[in-house]
């Protein structure tokens, strides 16, 4: 298989939905980003449908700055942050890509330390930081029980590598090896989550899976640090179900990676069958027993419930489910050649 040889450097991913307002302060931080030497740079700028000229607001400001960081202004038409990342993916030049999502604000050392842990580390697929919200106004008592769901704080314990069975490095901040969508990309892979655009989340999630499968490892760094803004109508009770209904409505095809990659071969039909069939009792199951035991007053079980709720909803469309599995079943098995 003859791969893409990549120079080394970092390629910056900007997806935006309507994020002029966000996107002044975040492109700043980029500009201020000390470059490691021996590493190139780039940024790319990814407008996902957005109705208030995001775009071209990146382009005035960055020429108002007159910046001499290479740029490239890409447009995805599809809806949903996963068709974004990969037209990104798809155009980035370097070895490494850097997913700053438009309201990250990333320390002016994030290149700097993500070049030494690589470079110590080189068998890391995808390195994840540290997260430090930025609140616009006073958090209610509920937000720290669910902080992580907002991207919030540390995605580990500690330093090192992520060998958890669950564990995944956020999109926000990601640093991605590059190789490994080159290889993907190779067998004709599209992602299968992020394009929901009600729940467009998951996409994180599935680049962990799919690293860990190709044999590459996950790492997290605490000095890897970035700031959150978080405006004031985010931090809503509201918003907290909808990102769990997100994560609910992607949880099937996760249990999906993991038990057709446990097969080392392409699943028959009936073998397929019989793992949706599972998924099916198995949610229908959950999901009886969480409504049986729901204390209204606990209001991590009304999350819970609603993740819940989506999962057994995204399992019994037959048709999406179907779809989503033989998917995965195929690609997964045109990665065991590689």
């Amino acid at each position: 298989m003859n791969l893409l040889k990549r120079e080394k450097g970092f390629s910056i991913i900007i997806c935006t939905y309507n994020g002029r307002k966000r996107l002044g302060v975040t492109l700043n931080h980029i500009i201020n980003l000390s470059i490691p030497v021996g590493y190139d740079f780039e940024l790319l700028i990814v407008d996902n449908r957005s109705s208030d000229l995001s775009l071209q607001f990146c382009k005035d400001f960055l020429e108002g700055l007159h910046s001499t960081i290479k740029i490239k202004y890409l447009s995805e038409n599809k809806s949903g942050k996963a068709y974004a990342l990969e037209k990104a993916f798809d155009n980035a030049s370097f070895s490494h890509a850097v997913i700053c999502d438009d309201d990250n604000w990333l320390e002016p050392n994030y290149l700097t330390i993500a070049s030494q842990v690589l470079e110590k580390f080189p068998d890391i697929g995808i390195l994840g930081g540290k997260s430090v919200p930025q609140f616009e106004c006073e958090i209610p008592d509920w937000f720290p029980l669910v902080e992580s769901a907002f991207v919030i704080g540390g995605q580990a314990k500690n330093p090192g590598y992520m060998d958890g069975i669950n564990d995944y490095v956020w999109g926000a901040g990601m640093i991605f090896k590059m190789e490994i969508w080159d290889k993907l990309r190779s067998q004709y892979f599209s992602l299968v989550t992020g394009k929901n655009v009600e729940k467009a989340v998951g996409e994180d999630s599935e680049l962990s899976l799919l690293a860990r499968i190709l044999g590459y490892g996950l790492y997290y760094q605490d000095t890897l640090v970035f700031k959150h803004f978080m405006p004031k109508e985010r931090i809503d009770w509201k918003v907290a179900i909808k990102y769990y209904r997100g994560f609910g409505s992607t949880k099937p095809y996760y249990i999906f990676y993991k038990n057709f990659s446990k097969a080392g071969k392409k699943l028959s039909i009936i073998e397929v069958e019989r793992e949706i069939a599972r998924l099916i009792i198995y949610i229908t199951k959950e999901l009886v027993n969480r409504i049986f035991t729901f204390d209204r007053n606990d209001r991590f079980q009304l999350l819970n419930l609603n993740l819940v709720w989506c999962y057994f909803l995204e399992v019994i469309n037959v048709f999406r489910i179907r779809k989503g599995a033989y998917k995965i079943n195929r690609y997964l098995s045109s990665l065991h050649t590689l």
